[in-house]
């Protein structure tokens, strides 16, 4: 691909040879140090090579890079919040879904004491039978024998 050059709104937007938007920087170089030039956005994170000197025919062509600039900028502001609000969206789903599960293994819990409730109640009533009959066979013996 190669490198572009449009214009928005009357204003020039510079893009890489990735078609991404070029940022105006500043030259510290010996050489041409305080050279405003255009330079890739995302120049550490890819590699991109992209360099291209900002022609100043007049102060006025400058300004309008400037604003060139900050439009943009606004315009990637609008986008990164859109994609937060959408990111945020993401994160409740994710809260929500863990505390499904969370509910999910309270219930398996509430099930498992419930069968051990039932069946201790169960225990209660054969101990309660057993006592009983035991009762039952110590009064027959003690009034028979």
């Amino acid at each position: 691909s190669i490198a572009s050059s449009i214009t928005h709104c009357g204003l020039r937007v510079v893009h890489c040879y990735y078609g991404l938007r070029a940022l105006i920087c500043t030259s510290n170089t010996l050489w041409s140090k305080g050279k405003k030039f255009y330079g890739c956005s995302k120049y550490k994170e890819i590699g991109c090579d992209f360099f291209e000197w900002v022609e100043r025919q007049d102060g006025n062509e400058n300004l309008d890079e400037l604003k060139g600039q900050i439009y943009m900028l606004l315009v990637e502001n609008r986008e990164i919040r859109i994609e937060n609000t959408e990111l945020k969206k993401i994160v409740k789903v994710n809260e929500i879904e863990k505390l499904v599960r969370k509910l999910s293994k309270q219930k398996e819990k509430l099930r498992w004491y419930k069968l051990l409730v039932t069946k201790t109640k169960n225990d209660v009533y054969s101990y309660k039978v057993i006592f009983i009959a035991s009762w039952i066979v110590f009064v027959v013996f003690k009034f028979v024998v």
